[in-house]
């Protein structure tokens, strides 16, 4: 707005005009809002104002507001706007949920602004969080869910590689050796046939329980391996020992019975003089070629008066225990005079039973004594796969160069396998190295059929370089 400036010089019409002007720029006074103490004057009300302004004090400028009709005309006391002024106290309060997103400036939310906990998953909106919103080691174990780690989540590592722990619990990839594998897993699914060679089975590996039945034949047992621990009681029988092969010396004092001597083999010969004596003699040294003739198979007996006679012998004339073996003729004894189930092991005299009085099939698996039976007791290859038991069978017995080409399953040795150097040019198929088998300066001149040398000098004479290369 321009300044009026009134001259003595202007006529009256413009004198007037021009003082019209400034009182509308001035105002009516009869509507200024300053109280009727101050509203004299525009300096009174001017000086008025200044007064307000220059108050800071809280009090003051609320009390002012109070008192104030003006500004407090602007505020709504229904809260239609968010802002209540209570006319009591004279307070101002934004009312719960009122401030509207509408209401809050881009970017004016700032950390500072939010409390802690306050940010709920219901606030967060989906693939909202980013990996560069999340801290360097903060997920836990307890915030990946269940099945949530698929392979394609796991970095990449060396071929043939599995995930295992080291000795400290930490995870890191390898193959699996013998410390990640829990005993007794391996079973006899898990090997291929013939995958086992002597070198796998440990010494004394293989137990009783791991042989089959029949299984060890002739073949297996080592000479002079069966010794006499290893022979049961009673387990040789005369069918076992050769002619000829029992001396003398084998034989202990009192050994042998009167049942050992086939009928007719003592004869005149075999006796010295006067070596028979009555006491040696059945009842009184009286033979039946010395008693008279009666009917035949009777035998002296008596009555039950007490009188001699003959007959056969019964029950009633054998006291009880009193058949023993030197009261037996050999062969005197079949099946028909001895009743069901009479004899036992007490009644046989050690090594009395040879392989004629065995019947067929009488000698079962029960019947034989750990470690009785030896090479000459099994038939040569008698022992095929079905008498092993699974993962019985160790390097200990596997004989030299036994596992061939055949016995190995395709992709199963790897360079663990092979002993260093073991592999020379004989193993190595035609055309089998190729260059990718060949290690970085691996081939010098002295592995080139024929070779052409290469030699670049200065000026000087000097070789800088040498090249070597295949010849024709």
């Amino acid at each position: 707005m321009a300044k009026t400036f009134i001259n003595l010089s202007d006529p009256v019409s413009t004198f007037v005009e021009k003082t019209n002007l400034i009182s509308t720029h001035l105002g009516d006074i009869s509507l200024l809002n300053v109280g009727s103490a101050n509203d004299s004057d525009l300096v009174e009300a001017i000086n008025y104002m200044n007064v307000i302004v220059q108050k800071t004090d809280s009090d003051d400028i609320i009390n002012r507001i109070i008192t104030t009709d003006y500004v407090r005309g602007k505020f709504q006391s229904d809260s239609a706007n968010g802002i209540e002024f209570d006319n009591n106290d004279g307070t101002f309060s934004i009312l719960s949920n009122s401030i509207t997103t509408a209401m809050i400036q881009d970017n004016a939310v700032t950390t500072a602004k939010i409390s802690d906990n306050a940010i709920t998953t219901a606030k967060i909106p989906d693939n909202a969080i980013t990996t560069a919103k999340i801290l360097n080691s903060n997920v836990t174990t307890a915030k990946i869910a269940d099945n949530a780690i698929t392979l394609a989540k796991l970095e990449h590592q060396t071929a043939n590689h599995v995930l295992k722990m080291t000795s400290g619990g930490v995870p890191t990839s390898g193959t699996v050796d013998t410390a990640n594998i829990t005993a007794d897993a391996i079973d006899g699914t898990k090997i291929a046939d013939n995958a086992i060679a002597s070198e796998h089975i440990a010494t004394n590996a293989v137990t009783s329980d791991a042989i089959a039945s029949s299984a060890v034949t002739s073949g297996k047992i080592a000479s002079s391996a069966i010794t006499t621990g290893k022979i049961a009681a009673s387990a040789v029988t005369g069918a076992k020992i050769a002619a000829s092969t029992i001396t003398a010396s084998n034989i202990a004092n009192s050994t042998i019975t009167a049942d050992k001597f086939a009928a007719g083999a003592v004869s005149t010969a075999s006796l010295d003089d006067n070596s028979i004596t009555t006491a040696k003699l059945i009842d009184n040294n009286v033979t039946l070629a010395k008693l008279e003739d009666r009917t035949e198979n009777h035998v002296l007996k008596y009555t039950t008066g007490g009188a001699p006679t003959s007959g056969t012998v019964d029950t009633a004339n054998i006291t009880d225990l009193a058949v023993t073996t030197a009261k037996i003729a050999g062969d005197a004894i079949n099946g028909t005079k001895i009743a069901n189930d009479a004899i036992n092991s007490e009644h046989y005299v050690a090594g009395s039973i040879d392989a004629e009085h065995l019947a067929s099939n009488s000698v079962t698996n029960a019947k034989i004594a750990g470690d009785a039976v030896n090479g000459s007791k099994i038939a040569d290859n008698s022992i095929n796969s079905e008498h092993y038991v699974d993962g019985s069978i160790d390097r200990v017995h596997l004989a030299a160069d036994i596992i061939d080409g055949t016995k190995i399953a395709n992709d199963v040795i790897n360079s663990e396998h092979y002993v260093a150097g073991s592999i020379d040019a004989e193993h190595l198929a035609s055309n089998s190295v190729t260059q990718a088998k060949l290690a970085d300066d691996a081939v010098g001149s002295a592995e080139l059929k024929s070779l052409s040398t290469l030699l670049i000098k200065n000026s000087a004479g000097t070789t800088l370089k040498t090249i070597h290369g295949a010849g024709a």
